[in-house]
């Protein structure tokens, strides 16, 4: 499963580490900003490393940085969700990536 993930593209919401990710946040219950732990695949264990709202409270540009970890191969990915203010254009810009950050065996 990894070796194949690797060769997704990895700045895309659609790569399958941050689509579980968000599927698993907008599925949970209670509602929440949060991702409640664990993950909800067994074969990755999620690690929170930043949840945060940018910008100022009520912006709803919410980032975070997980870490997920393979118990089947032992590879780290990670999910990184982030806005940033383009200071020419005023814009907000929202940025995705994973990718795998330990190669496993």
């Amino acid at each position: 499963m990894c070796d194949t993930m690797d060769t997704l593209a990895d700045d895309i919401a659609q790569h399958p580490l941050a689509r579980l990710h968000w599927e698993q946040l907008m599925s949970q219950r209670p509602m929440s900003k949060k991702l409640q732990l664990p993950s909800v695949c067994p074969s990755m264990e999620a690690k929170k490393i930043f949840e945060e709202e940018r910008f100022a409270e009520g912006s709803k540009k919410y980032a975070y940085k997980y870490k997920y970890h393979c118990t089947q191969c032992g590879s780290d990915w990670e999910v990184v969700h982030d806005y940033y203010l383009n200071e020419d254009t005023e814009a907000q810009v929202e940025g995705f990536r994973t990718y795998r950050a330990v190669a496993g065996v």
